[in-house]
């Protein structure tokens, strides 16, 4: 490169490092030269400075050749913006084989030639508000976007382009003759680059860096003659409005893949949709009461009242969309309004667009209104646009209508001849104007006296100050006539149209109608998301994602999706949607980034830096941040002022510190990548370093903040330490999740080769065994342990040990018939057996406390688990370590034989004054499984209600939890309850032990409720489950319950009755105990029944398990009864229902009620009995009233042992 010395590709066009043009253009016959030739190699035209500056002095012609108003924006722009990263859409054109036409003219000719091409190409571009940043030779290199960005460039690039080759055309027609096949070639492409002043003090041009660039000259390269060829990249953001062609691969160096291009082939007679999956439509939602307002102003019309409404919102937020609606609705005859003069169905609607650069096109908008009113479209042949308009206005006036043809006429683009040209010249602008403005009037008041209008002004926020002034005498003409004025418009209080808002708000009062869309509710967004995608199992955490960037907006919704689709983020399987392994940052749509950076770009410079400043602190920042580290100094209360009233920035909170939010969480990302690389991380460290100086008193709350900063600002070492020192202080407040965050961030900054990096390891490995992750925890606690045995730290390897234990327990919770039981067992054993050689008496607890639970696996390690927890507790008080003692205290609470209530409120008063929440949650857990065996059914509910907001606070997912509460509730006989908190058990597929626990619960809900069948289904499903997970303790808890319900099903099945009392025998349980003697009774073994229920009586007493008690109660006096021993069976029955109404027992109550009333019967004390059978039959009753369920009511109420207890009882009350 001559201007820089950096060496390029030999194929390179500009140079990589400056954006130079690496050849020179002869400036007379366009050839191209090496750029360090000093004469042209086709005619010796010298190549010096002098055709340096020729070229200069050229560029600068048609930069002067801009309207005056688009070269004062450029030339403020350019001198505002320091350096930027934004999207821009490069515009290249060139002449076709100038080389070989040059050779064939005097090289003067030749410049006559060039520069005619060159002024068609300049106005083009300007046109549409391009900007022309260099010539080369006989091609054109310019930008759509920067530095004045419009949030549509790149189809004002297109529409250019096409504007150019139209123009060409008619220069060929010209040439013909002297130079023929007079053609040049366009190529776009849309990316992102760095675009700014770039060269020495002596030479500076305003360039775009990037290979965004590069790919644009090998598009145009090749494009066929007099044509346009874009960029895939390209065609995403314009295929709405043009014509493609067939695409086509084009090799670019330096690429993997060919660049895709499409040639445009013409404007879309209707264009598309600019939004959404495939431009597809999606169905409306929600806007109820916005539909109203619309419907209510359009009744009025019909009843012959003029109305002016206007629709107000962001852009995306849906005006459009809710007005075609309402059309709709209309054209369905939905909301007819019988009583109005005229039917809905019989409106005229007209409508006018406004173009984004259409503001020096005076009288668009009425244009537009026009041509819609006579049925014609633009470029229809001026001899139909007369004939058309001459028969509508003598339809409308008869004979007056000569007078107002000639305005209109004009108004249309016809050339007017005649009286018609004559009269019209003799006015001058002024009096041209109002008259034609009068004529308007008259016209649409006469179309309105027809039949009611709307007259739509669609983005009434770039509307022309013609139309706009039209508009405001329009207004008068709504108290004469049934017309409707609607503007759809952006709240855009420095644009002119604005006014025309406030003056109708204001003059106009009683006709005026203000709708303003809101965003969309969390529920109207889920909504238009499932509507999107056609689906509803879109992960919970995709459609928190889209909700989050989109925040309400529709438009923004649709993109996001598109956005995600396009990159291949979630792709559609079949009927479902599939995401990738990870999305990560997703960024802005590019849909989105020309609306974003539109309304950034028009800020004033120093007003734009305080923005791009803000956005660095973060969606939300606080005053004394933004001051501490903001350059404007004196002048931010006005920049923060002038934010606010544009709608970019909020003020939040002022109590206790100012603070301000981002409007979109989209604009500033937006505000945030237009920044420079360098700059961004030269704000993060301010930012940090402010952080640190403002708030020294709390510097532990802005940890997570301040290691962000340092680490977007580059200093790894201050960002490792904050990121753990912020992963600490989550880890002591149980936020889980954010220290897990923090540690993976610091090791992302940390090689395996820093010492750091083990311990760092070790810490993640903690928080994912917190989180019941045992999986990765696993391969942390590998990486660990590999290390300690390289190493020879015994310390460590014991550490590392003890994880893997831990990991695999976490594992084997919903592992179905793997190995990680056994592995859990055999780390504790290894762990064990390496404390006690090293003597690490802390180790040793630390491996023999979690070895209660070993039990859920193999019933027979109970007794060596409660060996364990004495162990422990024995090691902890000689050590004197508070954390284990707790834990070895917490594990003999657990295992104790009979387990002592008094010592877990010790423990549970303990805990709460150290607000030690994890080991809180631990020992509701235990108190949760002793307060349901003891029948402290009341205590059981809230133990599980405390755990489960226990589990919240701490991250981990409530497992069992729920079901536990559930069984409390049922034994309560409050089965409505009981089957909500099943429902909210955590069951999922990742949660398998919840799952099979879950279905046990439902079984015994089902079985106490006598819908045996499904009882039967779900026992048997918890069975099986429970048998893959290897939890022997559920199967045989699901087993006694199965027992119970074939039983009292009337024995069915007896195989499977069998079957499953069979393997009961090996328990010595006092529920499996009296399973059996229920059999031995079915059986007519009334003494060995009488021995089964003793023995479970016993075993019940001494373990404290208060219903297995009573249910040891009812068999015994059920035996009784049957052996012809009434005063025994009374006696015993007796003492049940005194227990069951301690409990509360309710289920189990006027089942032993109903025993007593049968015994009492069996004495022949008639009188007691049906008082029995009265308590009885009112607890039925009382019961019946929980279960909201008809068809589970029934079932109860038709139940054998219900209808024989209402059988026997007087009373009329009806279940």
């Amino acid at each position: 490169c001559q201007q820089c010395g950096k060496k390029n590709d030999s194929d390179a066009v500009f140079c990589v490092q400056c954006s130079q043009p690496l050849l020179k253009s002869c400036p007379s016959c366009s050839t191209q030269n090496p750029g360090d030739a000093r004469f042209c190699k086709k005619c010796r035209t010298e190549l010096g400075d002098t055709s340096i500056a020729a070229q200069a002095n050229k560029l600068q012609d048609l930069r002067d050749s801009a309207p005056k108003g688009l070269q004062e924006k450029l030339r403020l722009a350019k001198t505002e913006i320091e350096g930027q990263r934004k999207p821009v859409t490069i515009f290249f054109a060139d002449i076709v084989g100038s080389t070989s036409i040059a050779e064939k003219l005097d090289p003067e000719e030749w410049k006559e030639v060039v520069q005619g091409a060159h002024h068609r190409v300049s106005e083009a571009i300007h046109r549409y508000e391009g900007t022309i940043a260099q010539l080369l030779g006989d091609g054109v290199l310019a930008f759509f976007g920067a530095p004045l960005t419009h949030e549509d460039d790149p189809e004002r690039a297109v529409r250019a382009a096409l504007a150019l080759q139209e123009s060409m055309a008619d220069y060929r027609r010209q040439l013909a003759g002297f130079v023929d096949d007079f053609y040049m070639r366009v190529g776009i492409h849309t990316g992102e680059v760095v675009i700014g002043q770039v060269g020495t003090d002596e030479h500076a041009e305003y360039l775009a860096i990037g290979d965004t660039v590069n790919v644009a000259a090998r598009i145009e390269s090749a494009a066929p003659p007099g044509e346009v060829l874009v960029s895939e990249t390209c065609t995403r953001l314009i295929e709405h409005a043009f014509e493609l062609g067939e695409f086509k691969s084009i090799k670019a160096k330096g690429k993997t893949e060919p660049v895709r291009a499409a040639v445009i082939l013409r404007l879309k007679d209707e264009p598309g949709l600019a939004r959404g999956i495939g431009g597809v439509r999606t169905p409306f939602v929600g806007r109820s009461t916005e539909i109203n307002k619309l419907q209510q102003a359009l009744t009025s019309l019909c009843q012959g009242q003029g109305q002016i409404v206007a629709i107000l919102g962001d852009a995306g937020i849906g005006k459009s969309r809710l007005l075609e609606q309402v059309y709709q609705n209309i054209c369905d005859g939905k909301d007819q309004e019988q009583s109005s003069h005229f039917q809905p169905t019989s409106i005229r609607w007209l409508e006018g667009r406004a173009l984004s650069y259409g503001g020096a096109l005076s009288f668009w908008l009425i244009n537009q209104l026009l041509l819609s009113d006579l049925a014609i479209a633009e470029g229809t042949p001026e001899a139909r646009i007369i004939v058309t308009l001459r028969q509508r206005l003598k339809n409308l006036f008869g004979d007056e209508y000569l007078e107002l043809f000639p305005f209109l006429a004009h108004l249309l683009g016809v050339k007017l001849e005649g009286d018609f040209e004559r009269r019209l010249r003799s006015l001058d602008r002024a009096s041209l104007r109002i008259q034609t403005i009068d004529v308007i009037c008259r016209y649409f008041e006469q179309v309105a006296g027809q039949q009611p209008t709307v007259l739509i002004f669609e983005d009434l926020h770039w509307a022309d100050p013609s139309s706009l002034e039209t508009l405001n005498h329009l207004m008068k003409v709504t108290d004469r006539a049934a017309l409707l004025i609607l503007c759809l418009m952006r709240i855009d209080r420095t644009h002119a149209s604005w006014n025309v808002k406030l003056r109708a708000e204001n003059n106009f009062a009683h006709r005026y109608t203000e709708i303003f869309i809101k965003r969309f509710e969390d529920n109207e967004s889920r909504l238009l998301l499932h509507e999107v995608l056609g689906v509803l199992d879109l992960p919970e955490d995709v459609q928190h994602l889209v909700m989050h960037r989109s925040e309400g907006n529709p438009f923004y919704l649709e993109e996001v999706i598109h956005h995600l689709v396009e990159r291949g983020l979630i792709s559609r399987k079949q009927d479902s949607w599939v995401v990738a392994s990870e999305i990560g940052d997703i960024g802005v749509p590019e849909t989105l980034q020309g609306i974003l950076l539109a309304r950034i770009d028009c800020l004033e410079e120093e007003i734009r830096r305080t923005l791009q400043m803000a956005s660095v602190i973060g969606r939300s920042f606080l005053y004394r941040i933004l001051d501490a580290i903001s350059e404007a100094e004196k002048q931010l209360d006005d920049h923060l002022s002038q934010l606010q009233r544009l709608d970019l920035v909020r003020e939040k909170s002022r109590i206790p510190d100012l603070e301000y939010i981002f409007k979109h969480s989209l604009t500033q990302e937006a505000a945030y990548e237009s920044l420079l690389i360098e700059r961004r991380k030269e704000f993060h460290l301010r930012v940090a370093e402010a952080l640190q100086q403002l708030f020294p008193d709390h510097a532990d709350e802005f940890y997570g903040l301040v290691a962000h900063h340092w680490e977007r600002g580059g200093n790894s070492e201050k960002a490792i330490k904050y990121h753990l020192l912020a992963g600490e202080r989550a880890q002591r407040l149980h936020a889980h999740l954010e220290a897990l965050g923090y540690f993976n961030s610091a090791l992302k900054l940390v090689g395996e080769e820093d010492p750091l990096y083990y311990s760092i390891v070790h810490r993640h490995a903690l928080v994912l065994l917190e989180l019941y992750l045992g999986k990765l925890a696993v391969d942390d606690f590998e990486k660990i342990h590999n290390q300690a045995l390289k190493t020879g730290n015994q310390e460590v390897e014991l550490e590392a040990l003890l994880g893997l234990a831990r990991a695999n327990y976490i594992i084997a919770l919903d592992e179905s018939e793997g190995e990680s039981p056994s592995k859990s067992r055999a780390y504790y054993e290894a762990a064990y057996t390496l404390a006690s050689e090293i003597g690490d008496k802390a180790g040793m607890v630390k491996a023999l406390v979690p070895t209660i639970w070993l039990e859920d696996f193999w019933p027979d390690y109970e007794e060596q688990g409660r060996a364990n927890a004495r162990e422990a507790l024995e090691l902890s008080l000689g050590l004197g370590d508070e954390d284990l003692i707790l834990d070895s205290k917490l594990a003999t609470f657990y295992t104790g034989t009979l387990i002592d209530l008094k010592l877990g409120e010790i423990l549970h008063h303990e805990l709460e004054a150290r607000e030690d929440i994890t080991r809180l949650n631990t020992l509701q857990f235990y108190l949760m499984w002793a307060n349901l065996r003891r029948g402290y059914f009341h205590q059981a509910v809230k133990n599980c209600e405390t755990g489960m907001t226990l589990a919240e606070k701490i991250g981990v997912p409530p497992v069992q939890y729920p079901t536990l509460k559930a069984l409390a509730l049922i034994n309560l006989g409050r089965f409505d309850e009981a089957r909500r908190s099943l429902d909210e058990e955590v069951a999922d597929e990742a949660h398998r032990l919840g799952r099979a626990f879950r279905e046990l619960g439902l079984g015994v809900y089902y079985l106490e409720l006598m819908a045996y069948e499904k009882a039967i289904e779900k026992l048997e499903s918890a069975i099986k489950q429970a048998k893959l997970l290897g939890r022997a303790w559920m199967q045989n808890s699901a087993r006694l319950s199965l027992v119970k319900a074939i039983a009292e099903s009337g024995l069915k099945d007896q195989q499977c009755y069998k079957e499953n009392l069979q393997s009961l025998e090996s328990i010595n349980k006092p529920k499996a105990l009296v399973r059996i003697g229920e059999f031995a009774r079915v059986e007519g073994k009334l003494s060995e029944a009488i021995e089964f229920a003793e023995k479970a009586e016993s075993l019940a007493k001494e373990a404290g398990f208060r219903p297995d008690t009573v249910d040891a109660l009812m068999l015994k006096a059920q035996a009784y009864s049957d052996n012809e021993m009434p005063k025994e069976a009374l006696a015993i029955s007796e003492q049940a229902i005194r227990l069951a109404e301690e409990m509360s027992y309710l289920p189990m109550l006027w089942r032993i009620l109903a025993l007593k009333a049968e015994v009492l019967m069996q004495l022949n004390d008639k009188d007691r009995s049906e008082i029995e059978y009265q308590k009885a039959s009112a607890l039925i009753y009382e019961l019946a009233e929980n279960i909201s369920d008809d068809a589970l009511k029934k079932t109860f109420k038709n139940s054998r042992p219900v209808t024989s207890v209402l059988t026997h009882s007087n009373s009329s009350t009806k279940v």
